[in-house]
């Protein structure tokens, strides 16, 4: 008897937990210092905590020292067939922040599995991040300097033309103050 088998993977997630050991640090105003103070417990992570006092005795926050902390982290690698592209989550890898990219099949080459291969091991920035070469930098730059200069130019430019048509107005004004007196004094 012969069986086939279709089996259908549209997502993987690579599950991650860093691991920081002996930390100490402070926290102040006194509210923050209980949040952390809860989320620790909550974490029933291991801890002592000493008040910090003012010169006068009033508590303003918490010293803390944790024997470790676990910050967990994932990266999820999902398949969307209908817009014919990866979706690449991650959280906690860069920072406390969750973050997406979009990734097309003709993006992915072997430098882009070698930045992957990187931030998996936190020696680098997510694979989507790419890094552009010195003189393309130097090339965008003096692009964005012309057109700063071009953009004050023609600023410059409007900002004479309204100057100009405000004073000719206020001469307007005074033209037809000065024909309505005329008319007046040839009336009486």
């Amino acid at each position: 008897m012969q069986r086939w088998f279709n089996v259908e993977c549209n997502s993987t997630t690579l599950h991650m937990r860093y691991v920081a050991t002996d930390l100490a640090f402070s926290v102040l105003p006194l509210a923050q210092a209980d949040e952390t103070r809860d989320f620790l417990l909550s974490g029933r992570y291991v801890f002592s905590d000493w008040p910090l006092r003012e010169a006068n005795g009033q508590l303003v926050g918490m010293r803390f020292s944790v024997a470790e902390l676990g910050i967990p982290a994932s990266i999820t690698i999902y398949a969307d067939i209908e817009n014919s592209c990866l979706l690449f989550y991650s959280r906690n890898m860069d920072g406390f922040q969750d973050h997406r990219d979009i990734v097309r099949p003709e993006d992915m080459d072997s430098a882009w599995l070698d930045r992957l291969g990187r931030y998996l091991l936190g020696q680098g920035r997510s694979p989507a991040h790419l890094e552009l070469p010195s003189e393309h930098r130097s090339a965008i730059r003096k692009a964005m300097e012309s057109e700063k200069i071009e953009r004050e130019r023609e600023l410059a430019a409007s900002d004479r033309i309204i100057m100009e048509q405000l004073e000719n107005e206020r001469l307007g004004s005074r033209v037809k103050l000065l024909l309505g007196s005329i008319k007046k004094s040839f009336v009486q």
